[in-house]
């Protein structure tokens, strides 16, 4: 059985959401502020969210890997220069 031929086409060229990213004027504060040194590009990163949006949130960049769990509307995680910056609302 399964989906009829053209349900499958359209369910292919749907684009999948991106699960690192659902906000893509926080990705681009990421991008643009992220530098090589984590303690540095945290802070810059929250002042440009924070001008930006006015609201506050909560970044976490490191060199090495990290797990996390949170509950948000907004959140971005990009990787730039062997550093990985993760920036979420909070609620």
């Amino acid at each position: 059985m399964g989906w009829p031929p053209y349900r499958r086409r359209s369910l292919l060229k749907r684009k999948k959401p991106d699960s690192k990213c659902n906000n893509e004027s926080l990705r681009k504060i990421l991008r643009d502020n992220m530098d090589n040194n984590p303690t540095t590009a945290k802070r810059l990163i929250y002042h440009a969210a924070l001008e930006t949006f006015k609201f506050h949130v909560n970044v976490i960049c490191s060199e090495r890997s990290f797990s996390f769990l949170i509950r948000t509307t907004a959140y971005c995680q990009e990787y730039s220069n062997g550093m990985t910056c993760f920036a979420y609302k909070e609620n």
